[in-house]
């Protein structure tokens, strides 16, 4: 792992993310979608492809499908690869290896409009404010899919869909979907260095997921903005097998899992929010979360078990995990964000 003081000031421009488990039905048509972008050549960019422990023939018809596409484009595609399964462990293998300061994540099977790495780096460039920006997402399916499945109608969100909000400043969301994420490649670095992904170290149930949401509430913790950009565009490719209600029930149980790690996380954004530093206010929150721990049950008392453990760390309802979510808060040697958003 990367010493801290190893981690050197990156070169202004966009590193793209591109990282695969068994993608190579899906690789060409996202990496013809790269192929195709509008970069001004005053905006440097590369694309860096993890290849997180395929069995299929990813790398290789990745490196073909750009060879194929990118004859008259000076651009760097770097192939990798990562054997920890997860892609955590393979977004961290790329990051730890990108050359620009900023990055946007692209699965293998986003196709980012024309614009969109000038567009990232216009939004975030000059903005030291802004932790991350998310993307408008459309859905794409195959020529003979079946009628869409209500629940894509209900809730899109869960598979990356949609909109997140109005132009701007949407940290109370206090989440971005990873599909066509934009942030810093060194605050990601330095977040992650000192402190791995806590969904891993501190979970009992092996999550694998949601390592997007981990991320944003840490940039809100360290005083980091969210950011939505409507202009950032991107089609989300859906094949039928993720339409299926089996696929729905799997999904939104390893969402429902994270929630052991990441309830900590939202907790905490509640706790060390600006309202609760009126010492009057903090003193009402811990005389109700006392009252609600004795009256409420199920998911609704474990939240304010975790309350407490955030407001009494002396006592018997601090675990671990609270521990090093706070010590994750109150490092003086991470990135903080001080200024406010214009």
């Amino acid at each position: 792992m990367t010493n801290l003081q190893e981690i050197k000031t990156l070169e202004a421009g966009i590193s793209v993310i591109l990282c695969t488990y068994n993608g190579a039905d899906k690789l060409p048509q996202t990496i013809k979608a790269l192929a195709q972008q509008q970069v001004p050549p005053e905006i440097p960019w590369e694309i860096i492809f993890i290849d997180n422990n395929s069995s299929d023939n990813s790398s290789e018809i990745a490196t073909a499908s750009w060879e194929a596409l990118s004859e008259k484009l000076d651009v760097p595609f770097i192939s990798l690869s990562e054997t920890i399964p997860g892609k955590y462990y393979a977004l961290n293998k790329g990051l730890r290896n990108a050359k620009f300061s900023y990055f946007i994540i692209v699965d293998d099977d986003n196709w980012l409009n024309p614009n969109y790495v000038a567009q990232a780096f216009k939004s975030i460039d000059g903005r030291p404010e802004i932790g991350a920006i998310g993307s408008r997402t459309e859905a794409a399916f195959e020529a003979d899919n079946p009628r869409d499945p209500v629940w894509l109608n209900k809730k899109p969100e869960r598979f990356a869909i949609g909109e997140q909000g109005s132009d701007g400043d949407v940290t109370y969301r206090k989440h971005l979907w990873g599909a066509g994420l934009v942030s810093r490649t060194e605050l990601y670095l330095r977040i992650y260095d000192k402190y791995p992904s806590f969904l891993i170290d501190y979970s009992t149930k092996n999550i694998l997921v949601v390592e997007d949401t981990e991320y944003c509430l840490r940039l809100i913790l360290r005083g980091f903005r969210l950011y939505y950009a409507s202009e950032l565009k991107l089609f989300h490719f859906v094949p039928n097998e993720r339409l299926t209600k089996e696929y729905w029930t799997k999904l939104n149980s390893n969402i429902d899992r994270s929630f052991e790690v990441i309830d900590v996380y939202y907790m905490a954004v509640k706790v060390y929010s600006d309202k609760y530093k009126n010492p009057l206010l903090l003193l009402r929150l811990k005389l109700l979360t006392h009252l609600r721990f004795r009256t409420r049950t199920g998911i609704k008392k474990q939240r304010q078990r975790i309350l407490l453990g955030l407001l009494f760390p002396e006592s018997a309802y601090n675990t671990p995990l609270i521990d090093a979510v706070r010590r994750f808060i109150q490092d003086d040697e991470l990135p903080r964000n001080t200024t406010t958003m214009e």
